[in-house]
């Protein structure tokens, strides 16, 4: 693989995450099914991609990544922080 495909695959993944990437996550966590997802979409995406961003999305929730705490200050404004390793729980 060229350097040129390298560019162009790791340009279209940053695309398709910033286009339904998010979406697809959020959904997912309220708990809508992949055909649910796919009509509730935005851009549209094939449901082997939605399927993908899933399988992703739950790798690196069971890694640890991507889990949040949420934090309110003396105000009562509410902040999100990503977990640090130590508060991670197996």
């Amino acid at each position: 693989m060229g350097e040129n495909d390298i560019f162009k695959e790791a340009l279209g993944a940053m695309v398709r995450d910033s286009a339904y990437g998010d979406q697809v996550r959020h959904l997912y966590d309220l708990g809508y099914d992949v055909e649910k997802i796919k009509a509730s979409l935005d851009y549209p995406a094939t449901t082997e991609a939605i399927n993908a961003v899933i399988a992703r999305y739950e790798e690196e929730k069971s890694a640890g990544r991507r889990e949040f705490v949420e934090d309110t200050d003396l105000g009562g404004r509410k902040t999100f922080r990503l977990k640090k390793d130590q508060e991670v729980s197996t």
